[in-house]
């Protein structure tokens, strides 16, 4: 981790600022991203205080304009962008007569198409250094479903198939995961970024001039070996 550039989403507070605050000590700088910007900021100086570096920066995730100013934001600071944690979230407890249709979109906008635009605005900064990971935070409620909370587990089920349908076209050496919500999350959480990002340089060294250049979307390459998933689906048992 030493040196990498890690952008964390909803690190304000809960499983990103603990998530953030371990990818500092083993050595990142930080972006600490989300909405709330006191405790966004109380992350950073948490961080700072223990020797890390980290800065925040106003982040929300249904927002299309704020996600590229956030990554332009990190690359012009940090000078490049290694990681993405995509952890921001929330909850949602109704029965689906109960539901609005002005409250299903609002979960939607934040726990699949905040994930869908970081992972597209990662990608291009991670492009232009060469490679990356990507980790997207998705829920024992995405394989699950439950009667109270329908919104929410259609928002989960679609992190983890919008990861494995990523993880399929970038045809580049930037890894997706995903990850399902279980109790000591953030220490395996990182201890799956430092493998990630390791496994990524280990294929940014193999693959140089001699490699094809990647094939434009919906056309296969007859030079390139068949591609598999790099989308994994990734749980931990307490």
């Amino acid at each position: 981790m030493q040196g990498k550039v890690a952008l964390v989403t909803g690190a304000a507070s809960g499983i990103g600022r603990a998530t953030a605050e371990l990818l500092a000590a083993e050595g990142a700088r930080l972006a600490v991203a989300d909405v709330n910007e006191a405790g966004g900021r109380e992350t950073v100086q948490r961080i700072a205080a223990k020797g890390g570096a980290a800065q925040f920066v106003k982040l929300d995730v249904t927002s299309e304009a704020e996600w590229h100013a956030a990554v332009d934001a990190v690359v012009a600071h940090f000078g490049r962008l290694d990681i993405l944690v995509n952890n921001a979230g929330m909850d949602f407890v109704k029965l689906i007569p109960d539901t609005s249709l002005a409250e299903w979109r609002k979960v939607m906008s934040v726990n699949l198409d905040g994930v869908f635009l970081g992972t597209q605005a990662a990608i291009a900064a991670m492009r232009k250094s060469g490679g990356g990971a990507i980790v997207n935070l998705s829920s024992i409620a995405g394989l699950n479903g439950y009667a109270w909370r329908s919104a929410y587990c259609t928002s989960k089920g679609g992190v983890r198939l919008l990861t494995k349908g990523a993880g399929l076209l970038i045809g580049l050496p930037i890894l997706l995961f995903l990850v399902v919500l279980v109790p000591l999350l953030p220490i395996v959480l990182v201890g799956l970024v430092i493998w990630l990002v390791a496994r990524s340089r280990r294929r940014t060294r193999g693959c140089h001039t001699s490699c094809p250049p990647p094939a434009a979307p919906g056309i296969s390459s007859p030079s390139r070996p068949r591609r598999t998933n790099l989308a994994r689906d990734w749980s931990a048992k307490s």
